[in-house]
């Protein structure tokens, strides 16, 4: 599985880890969870925004079921992660 770093993925590379960070915490237990996540800065927001509209202009053309097969691979993606 891919060890988790805190900090936010941006396109195909990760954010910067700032002193900003958020933990989140195990309900049953009110443990705090490791890592910490750090908080995303103004120009990483407005780069993953830039992203998504860029990303919005092709994925906005394509069929319900291109849309279907496209996250089914993502899914497929996720579980082989374990």
């Amino acid at each position: 599985m891919a060890e988790l770093s805190g900090t936010s993925i941006i396109g195909f590379h990760r954010g910067a880890f700032n002193d900003a960070t958020l933990n989140g915490l195990n309900p049953a237990t009110r443990e705090s969870l490791s890592p910490a996540y750090s908080a995303a800065s103004a120009a990483e927001v407005d780069e993953a925004a830039r992203l998504a509209q860029k990303a919005f202009a092709s994925y906005s053309q394509t069929t319900g079921a291109q849309r279907a097969h496209f996250l089914s691979k993502i899914a497929e993606n996720i579980e082989a992660l374990g």
